[in-house]
């Protein structure tokens, strides 16, 4: 497999402004791999729960923000 396959645009984007970013990249997608297995879910049932998880942050950055 080729990274290219591997990574998404905005990925080879962000490494190529800033080198430092291959780590978080690279974790963030060994992250999704494991939990894929862990859990043996497909990429659409791991993509909606990325999505809840984000709006749940989102949701407590905004109350963070509305309290200070």
């Amino acid at each position: 497999m080729s990274l290219k396959n591997y990574l998404q645009k905005d990925d080879i984007e962000a490494i190529k402004s800033d080198k430092t970013n291959t780590v978080e990249i690279f974790d963030r997608k060994a992250r999704r791999v494991f939990a894929k297995k862990q859990l043996d879910v497909s990429d659409e049932e791991l993509n909606e729960i990325e999505q809840e998880e984000n709006l749940i942050a989102e949701a407590i950055e905004a109350e963070i923000d509305d309290n200070s």
